[in-house]
């Protein structure tokens, strides 16, 4: 049997990231971060990053989300989950007009699986998504972590609120990092 490919993240993803630490903790709290870095994420999110590349999730994302809720969120993974809301609003700019046309459940379905687009290998679907409430379950997605699930939850959570749903909220009902066969995240909004 095959070994299943350790999951990766777009480069135009990493660079989005270099950014929001820079935007939100300034130049000064860019160097304390860049700095804490271990030697592999340093190279990865140096000057060579190149933005359609594909670089390894660990190394490139989660230990640098990590390093942000260790330095500037007192160790609460709430900081990954802020950049997975901040990701949200940049990659869904062109269409939120769209977004505020539809369902809120109806874009969670459709729009939870362009995760793949900037992470992955991986599967998403969508079990249930009904008024109020959707769930999203992420398999084969090697290398899953929970700081990972947090800007995922975030992300998604962001999606949510754009096509209306107030009071946004997901909770990890199930993880691979913690040995289920897929990381499951239960959204629910008013």
């Amino acid at each position: 049997m095959e070994r299943p490919q350790s999951m990766q993240v777009r480069g135009d993803i990493l660079f989005f990231l270099r950014h929001y630490v820079e935007r939100n903790f300034g130049v000064e709290g860019y160097g304390l971060w860049l700095e804490s870095l271990p030697s592999e994420s340093r190279s990865i999110l140096g000057p060579r990053l190149e933005v359609s590349s594909w670089y390894p999730a660990e190394d490139s994302l989660a230990v640098p989300l990590e390093r942000i809720c260790a330095l500037f969120h007192e160790g609460d993974k709430d900081g990954a989950m802020e950049f997975g809301r901040d990701l949200a609003d940049h990659l869904s700019r062109g269409k939120r007009i769209v977004m505020k046309m539809d369902l809120p459940e109806n874009v969670l379905r459709r729009e939870g699986g362009s995760v793949l687009t900037f992470c992955g290998p991986g599967l998403v679907e969508a079990p249930l998504a009904a008024p109020c409430m959707a769930i999203l379950r992420f398999w084969r997605f090697q290398g899953m972590s929970p700081v990972l699930e947090n800007m995922l939850g975030g992300y998604l959570e962001k999606l949510a609120e754009h096509s209306g749903g107030l009071n946004a909220h997901y909770q990890v009902s199930a993880s691979l990092s913690q040995g289920s066969p897929y990381s499951e995240l239960v959204l629910t909004w008013d």
